[in-house]
């Protein structure tokens, strides 16, 4: 008769390492436990609603004072019963220290299985391996949905259907030609943006804007596919889509068809997403927040923040657009999260030491135009 196989889990803050080695089909266990201090009570109930859906049961210990040696040995003991019937293995990933050797120390004894998850290579890598197994590259299996819920975070929408042709067409257009378009656009961006009312116009261009070559051309791509026509001075706009794309979604849209065709070449990517709308609680009131474009690769998640505009000029825009990114990786995945600001314009060299030194990257216009080899780079990087 086989054993029962039960995965015992020092319960982490990087909740994908404690999910990942149970969702493995080399690797599933029949019952989890989880030892956690109370304080991650919240993440536990998360995690354990994700688990469950597995048809995998938990159940979960909760220590008050994790740096009591003696007493987490003797926890950790008596969570070993009937040997002989049962196969245990414990993850190691989180917990501090103490609780750390305390678990350690207990299975070595018993000559059990021990793994940790290197979060950076998504591989299970063992500390004590009586059976002899190999280092396991992780399956990936968490979706973008999944993910945000072990963080407690709700998902209320997304879109992931691929966008229309002519959409790709213009953002592949405008980014080739970058370096010409960038006051244009800043321009388009600004008349969409006053085009906010029902009859979905613009205010009156000055001379100045009507005769600006690079707006020109912009407007004659844009009414080609039937997106604007100009009268009387004025944008008028086909549609709220087509008016919310000149107001700086084009960005968003071009770099996640980007994605989805790496997604599409390459099996790493597991899932993408664009205008992902997020809810979570915080105190006694509700936080919502869009995130432009949203991917996993290797059970990481990457966050994708698009800006059209240009911040050379714009030095306090430019850092409250790294402040709001540091803030997001913080609360929707932590160390385990990189943040990406994709610029259509420049950031000045303040902003992007702020950036450098915070962990986020930056892509600017021109590295958008290979932004397949740039993701790889930012992805290999992460990894070091």
């Amino acid at each position: 008769m086989a054993k029962k196989k039960v995965q015992i889990i020092l319960f982490s803050e990087s909740v994908s390492a404690n999910v990942t080695p149970i969702l493995d089909s080399r690797m599933q266990p029949s019952e989890v436990v989880f030892i956690a201090i109370t304080s991650l009570q919240q993440a536990v109930n998360s995690t354990s609603a994700l688990i469950e859906e597995k048809g995998i049961t938990t159940r979960t210990v909760f220590i008050d004072d994790a740096w009591n040696f003696n007493e987490l040995l003797m926890t950790v003991s008596a969570l070993l019963q009937n040997p002989d019937k049962v196969d245990y293995e414990l993850n190691i990933s989180g917990g501090n220290k103490v609780l750390a050797i305390a678990a350690y120390e207990i299975f070595k004894q018993a000559n059990l299985g021990i793994f940790q998850v290197n979060q950076t290579s998504d591989a299970v890598v063992w500390l004590n391996n009586p059976e002899k197994k190999e280092t396991i590259n992780l399956e990936d299996h968490l979706s973008i949905e999944r993910y945000f819920q072990l963080q407690g975070v709700a998902v209320t929408h997304q879109q992931t259907s691929k966008i229309s042709q002519e959409a790709q067409r213009l953002g592949e257009r405008w980014v080739k030609r970058a370096r010409y378009l960038t006051k244009g656009l800043a321009l388009l961006n600004h008349l969409a943006s006053t085009a906010n009312n029902l009859k979905l116009y613009s205010r009156r261009l000055s001379s100045q804007e009507y005769y600006n070559a690079q707006l020109q051309e912009l407007v004659g791509s844009l009414e080609y596919y039937c997106l604007v026509k100009l009268e009387k001075k004025r944008l008028v706009f086909s549609s709220e889509e087509s008016r919310a794309f000149c107001n700086g979604f084009w960005l968003e849209e071009y770099v996640f068809s980007e994605l989805d065709k790496i997604a599409t070449e390459c099996d790493f990517i597991q899932d993408v997403a664009r205008g992902v709308e997020v809810v979570w609680d915080y105190g006694n009131s509700t936080v919502r927040n869009e995130l432009d474009v949203v991917f996993l690769a290797n059970n990481r998640l990457f966050i994708i923040e698009c800006k059209a505009r240009n911040f050379l000029a714009q030095r306090k825009s430019g850092i409250n657009t790294i402040y709001k990114m540091e803030a997001l990786l913080h609360r929707l995945g932590g160390k385990n999260t990189c943040g990406i600001i994709a610029s259509f314009g420049n950031f000045n060299i303040h902003n992007k030491e702020r950036a450098r030194l915070m962990g986020l990257c930056i892509l600017e216009a021109e590295k958008l135009l290979d932004l397949k080899k740039h993701i790889f780079r930012i992805m290999q990087d992460v990894e070091k």
